[in-house]
């Protein structure tokens, strides 16, 4: 599983290749003295974020999430306004505990209480179409509104790539012209 990841020690980063570790630039590397975490492209070098996609591709190994795919948005860039009017299917936020989005429905409640949570986020959200008399529709869209945060973390980083990868293609179809400044932080993945 290690040789799968790339780890951070101390501001550098390496892997496991057959046994021995090496950096972005496939040279050996050796341990520090410093505590070794899991890398995020954020705290990487730009660089190394380049060398590693082109590792992970050269040698066809698949990581087991995206990684070192993961956009990185700088923190200036995430408006309040970034989702304002975009429309996203409710299924999309259901069943996302792992990437920080925790959804409730309350069908029995008298007005129906339709609430989605972020970590230290909000995003907030018109369900207008959504709910039924005791149902919510899955399939019909939640139109998105502000979108703030207490700080940019790495949390904070993954949550925007999420929306950004729902609300891309949507955006596109509409001749939305303001998703090109958001074009600039996808990757392959």
């Amino acid at each position: 599983m290690a040789s799968l990841l790339v780890w951070s020690q101390d501001g550098r980063t390496f892997t496991l290749r057959e046994g021995a570790l090496i950096d972005s630039g496939e040279q050996p590397y050796t341990f520090g003295s410093k505590p070794i975490r899991l890398a995020h492209p954020m705290e990487m070098k730009p660089g190394d974020v380049s060398a590693w996609q082109r590792y992970f591709n050269g040698h066809a190994i698949k990581q087991p999430f995206a990684q070192v795919w993961e956009p990185f948005m700088r923190p200036e860039t995430v408006r309040v306004d970034r989702y304002q009017g975009c429309e996203v299917p409710v299924y999309r936020f259901k069943g996302q505990e792992k990437h920080g989005i925790d959804f409730e429905y309350d069908q029995w409640s008298s007005d129906q209480d339709l609430s989605i949570y972020f970590s230290d986020h909000a995003l907030e959200f018109n369900a207008g179409a959504v709910l039924g008399r005791y149902e919510i529709y899955l399939d019909k869209p939640l139109t998105l509104g502000k979108f703030t945060s207490k700080t940019y973390t790495r949390l904070t980083n993954h949550i925007v790539a999420r929306l950004d990868q729902w609300t891309i293609i949507g955006r596109i179809m509409r001749d939305d012209v303001t998703i090109m400044a958001q074009m600039k932080g996808t990757t392959l993945a």
